[in-house]
């Protein structure tokens, strides 16, 4: 795979959800400012957690049970043309996030937010699987999500992307949200988040739940 030319910063958001654990990642093109890899990396964290909070609070929360709670931010930041983290740091809310709905979905069900460029192609396009354990319901929804929450939780998206964009360290670090194409080298500026309300799944997650089996054996 071609080397990304460009100094990144790898953010992940993560939590639990009843048996199993959720997490979901953004890449960002990194802008040191005056400060060192390691001090801008503690204030990427720092900065990035509020803004995840207010997300959860302002929409991301409504999709989850009181179950499902996020709970960290970690911040790597990455050389240009290197694939081995040289400064990491993380931040946490002052208490875990616990979700705000009341319906019932399973804990590896998620809800996708596509990441849009300029570009086209799936190079173009990224992916981040938001938790959403309890969004859907057989008699509310159809088995899809909600518009409203799900109009509440694209806006709360478009302003957490704006955010991250507009923040600062103070030492001038700074942060542009991308997609990443590890397979062409090349990352490309997101300028556009979309939600739909079809359920997915993290696979991840759901390969963590530990499921009971019961077995009874015939009279033969």
């Amino acid at each position: 795979m071609p080397p990304i030319n460009s100094k990144l910063v790898h953010l992940e958001f993560a939590g639990v959800s009843a048996s199993a654990k959720w997490a979901t990642g953004l890449w960002c093109t990194a802008d040191l400012g005056a400060e060192l890899p390691e001090i801008a990396t503690v204030g990427y964290a720092n900065l990035v957690e509020a803004k995840f909070s207010d997300l959860w609070q302002n929409g991301l929360g409504a999709l989850n049970g009181p179950g499902t709670l996020y709970s960290i931010t970690r911040a790597r930041f990455y050389n240009a043309n290197e694939t081995a983290a040289t400064a990491e740091s993380s931040a946490s809310p002052g208490a875990a996030h616990a979700g705000s709905g009341m319906a019932s979905s399973p804990a590896s069900t998620a809800c996708v937010c596509t990441l849009l460029s300029l570009g086209v192609g799936r190079s173009s396009r990224g992916r981040m699987y938001l938790p959403a354990t309890a969004a859907t319901s057989a008699l509310d929804n159809e088995f899809q999500f909600d518009v409203a929450k799900l109009t509440t939780l694209a806006n709360a998206l478009a302003a957490f992307f704006n955010a991250v964009h507009d923040l600062r360290t103070p030492g001038g670090a700074s942060l542009v949200p991308v997609v990443r194409s590890p397979t062409k080298g090349i990352v490309s500026r997101v300028l556009r988040v979309r939600v739909n309300s079809q359920p997915d799944r993290q696979e991840h997650r759901e390969a963590g739940i530990s499921f009971d089996t019961i077995t009874r054996d015939l009279a033969v």
